[in-house]
């Protein structure tokens, strides 16, 4: 299945927060440094079989495409929430529209905060994605 510009976009950046040193790869030690700057701590082996189930080519390193098939899957699922929160289908999901999930005021009012990186009080499909990250 293709990909466009745009998706493929998102998914090379997602990627390079992974790729710190911008080789083209992830390798176990960068896997485990992000995952604990998301505060999951995985020890030495739960990493290699964490990126083991990535690696498809057994080079011990994940690259682009490997990634890509891991993360769009994931990618469905956001459009599927990001689908079911935004009601009115205007491309944004506001306050308004969490409250309807029926998230207490302070979780939403946190999540706008977390999420709505440009500030115009309403999240969009990328903030959203991003804020999954």
């Amino acid at each position: 299945m293709e990909i466009g510009s745009a998706e493929w976009s998102a998914y090379k950046e997602a990627f390079d927060k992974f790729d710190v040193n911008r080789d083209g790869t992830i390798d176990v030690g960068e896997l485990g440094r992000f995952l604990e700057s998301g505060g999951t701590k995985l020890g030495d082996d739960e990493l290699r079989r964490v990126l083991s189930k990535l690696d498809r080519d057994g080079n011990g390193r994940i690259d682009l495409d490997e990634f890509i098939a891991f993360a769009r899957p994931m990618m469905q699922v956001h459009q599927e929430t990001f689908r079911r929160l935004d009601r009115d289908n205007s491309g944004f999901i506001t306050g308004a529209e969490l409250s309807l999930s029926g998230l207490p005021r302070h979780q939403v009012d946190q999540l706008l905060r977390i999420a709505d990186r440009n500030g115009d009080g309403r999240i969009s499909f990328n903030e959203f994605v991003r804020a999954m990250l």
